[in-house]
């Protein structure tokens, strides 16, 4: 199912080079944190609506009984969470059981990864407001600022049984905000004070 998250704010990522987990294949991803302002875009039934991401949890279960029928199923979701570990993923912590930058034990979040070999010309797209590509070394893209990104969320059965994931697609830079990860882009000369120069002292 194809579904547009609209004004949440990125987290951690991996959108310019692709990295690989414990010998896996090299994938994109990106973790997206949601607030009260993120809003989720998708089609269903022939018809499209647009509402609060809290939404995301019964698409979840619409793709499990797409692909599985109706019933319980048990399942993993690597999709959408919540921080506090109440969903089916860990909570959102460090090594010091500390919530991560960004989120408390009220937050939800989405997580997305494409691998390289699947993805266009083998990079992640990243576009700004005008749907022109971002540049790696432009420091626009940063842990904080705010995204609008594309998924393809589906259900999946393998050896380590039933889940339901999301492919990342494409990412849209929509607005500056706090720095997850310290200042954003700062300036190494601001901690610097203005110093008085005697002329004589440029001779």
């Amino acid at each position: 199912m194809k579904v547009i998250i609209k004004n949440a704010r990125l987290s951690f990522h991996d959108l310019f080079t692709a990295r690989g987990f414990q010998g896996g294949d090299p994938k994109f991803s990106a973790t997206l944190i949601c607030g009260d302002d993120t809003k989720v875009k998708f089609s269903q039934h022939g018809e499209t609506s647009i509402e609060s991401h809290e939404v995301l949890m019964e698409l979840t279960n619409s793709v499990l009984v797409d692909k599985f029928g109706k019933g319980k199923h048990k399942h993993d979701n690597w999709f959408y969470n919540k921080a506090d570990g109440s969903t089916t993923r860990a909570k959102f912590t460090d090594k010091e059981d500390e919530y991560r930058n960004g989120v408390d034990s009220d937050t939800f979040y989405v997580t997305a990864a494409k691998r390289q070999d699947k993805a266009r010309n083998g990079q992640m797209v990243v576009l700004d407001q005008r749907r022109e590509a971002i540049d790696e070394n432009s420091g626009l893209i940063y842990s904080g600022c705010y995204v609008n990104a594309i998924l393809d969320v589906f259900a999946y059965e393998g050896g380590s049984g039933k889940g339901v994931t999301a492919s990342l697609e494409a990412v849209q830079l929509l607005k500056d905000g706090p720095s997850l990860a310290g200042s954003k882009a700062a300036d190494p000369t601001s901690d610097f004070d203005d110093e008085e120069i005697d002329a004589d002292d440029l001779m």
